[in-house]
């Protein structure tokens, strides 16, 4: 299986990832050019010594000037650190923006200035909403949310496209349900 997303800038180009198991699936991010037909994967996933899969990526997000590809490095990534990545649509270069939680899926802001992501805290049934102001380089807690760790129970956060709103999924009272909190 896979998923797939359209630039949001050039829509003959169509990002799509090799779904499955974290830990096995390596060569994971690929673009697809209609225009020419090329696929290439873009962004290199690390092996350790063994050839084990040692990057786990997932839960992509195409950044609003699409030139890029924003990412989660999973906190179980034999290799770490783990957290938000960006790679670069033409280089291939891939970085690592954001590690002081263990993110598990990003949401990008339309002007680029914030990301949001939850996090996969498995210590008990909370999951942390977190706002990244990418402008004054902050990852800050905003929500506490309970999950059953299920689909369709992940918080998922999104923004609004005018960044006044966070929409997210939470448990409350035995019951999934969809939270709106005013930021700006």
């Amino acid at each position: 299986a896979n998923h797939s997303m359209i630039c949001p800038t050039n829509h003959k180009l169509m990002f799509f990832a090799h779904e499955g198991i974290t830990y096995y699936i390596s060569n994971r991010l690929w673009l697809h050019n209609a225009e020419n037909g090329c696929m290439k994967n873009i962004a290199k996933q690390s092996l350790d010594n063994d050839g084990n899969l040692a990057d786990c990526y997932g839960h992509e997000m195409w950044a609003p000037d699409g030139k890029g590809m924003y990412f989660v490095k999973y906190c179980c990534s034999p290799q770490p650190p783990s957290g938000i990545c960006y790679v670069d649509i033409e280089t291939g270069e891939t970085k690592l923006l954001y590690s002081k939680y263990n993110y598990w899926h990003v949401g990008v802001s339309s002007d680029g200035n914030y990301l949001v992501s939850d996090t996969a805290d498995e210590e008990d049934d909370m999951s942390r909403v977190v706002l990244i102001d990418r402008l004054k380089n902050t990852e800050t807690i905003i929500d506490k949310v309970h999950t059953t760790w299920q689909h369709p129970c992940h918080p998922h956060p999104q923004l609004s496209p005018d960044n006044s709103k966070l929409v997210y999924c939470a448990l409350e009272n035995d019951r999934i349900c969809v939270k709106v909190m005013n930021l700006f």
